[in-house]
C-alpha cells in the first residue's frame, strides 16, 4: 500500500471520530434538535464507517490466501457500507419529517396570531356571502 493511502485512511478515521464526538457534545448541551434514537443511530453509523476504514486498510495490507476469501472479505465490507447507507437514509427521513412537523406547527402559530378569534389549529369561521352589505331589512 502506498503511504499516502494509509495517511488518507487515518485522516478519515480521525474525521469520523471527531464528528461523533461533536455530535455527542452538541446533544448533551442541548444544541441539537435530534432525538436520542437518532443520536444512537448516528453513533452506530459512525462506528460502522470506522470499521469500513479499518477493513479497507486491512484488506489492502493483508496477503490473501485465495481469491474466494478475498472476495468474501470485500463483499462483507460492501455489505457494511450498504447498511450505513440504509441507516443514513432512515436518519435523513426522520430529520426531514421532524422539519416538516416543526414547519407545520410554526404555520399554525402564525395563523393563530393573525386571527386571534380562532383557536390554534382551528379553521376560521365561514364568512357571510354578502357581509351585510346591501341588506335591505328595513
Amino acid at each position: 500500500m502506498h503511504p499516502a493511502t494509509g495517511v488518507a485512511l487515518l485522516v478519515a478515521l480521525v474525521a469520523i471520530a471527531t464528528w461523533l464526538a461533536l455530535e455527542v457534545a452538541r446533544f448533551r448541551r442541548g444544541l441539537h434538535v435530534i432525538t436520542g434514537r437518532q443520536l444512537r443511530g448516528r453513533l452506530v453509523m459512525g462506528g460502522l464507517m470506522g470499521l469500513v476504514v479499518v477493513m479497507i486498510f486491512g484488506g489492502v495490507a493483508y496477503p490473501w490466501s485465495g481469491p474466494a476469501v478475498e472476495l468474501l472479505y470485500w463483499l462483507a465490507c460492501l455489505s457494511i457500507v450498504c447498511v450505513v447507507l440504509y441507516l443514513a437514509l432512515r436518519d435523513w427521513r426522520e430529520v426531514r419529517r421532524a422539519g416538516h412537523l416543526q414547519q407545520a406547527q410554526l404555520y399554525l402559530r402564525l395563523l393563530a396570531q393573525q386571527r386571534p378569534g380562532t383557536g390554534q389549529g382551528e379553521p376560521p369561521p365561514p364568512a357571510d356571502k354578502d357581509n351585510g352589505a346591501g341588506c335591505n331589512d328595513g
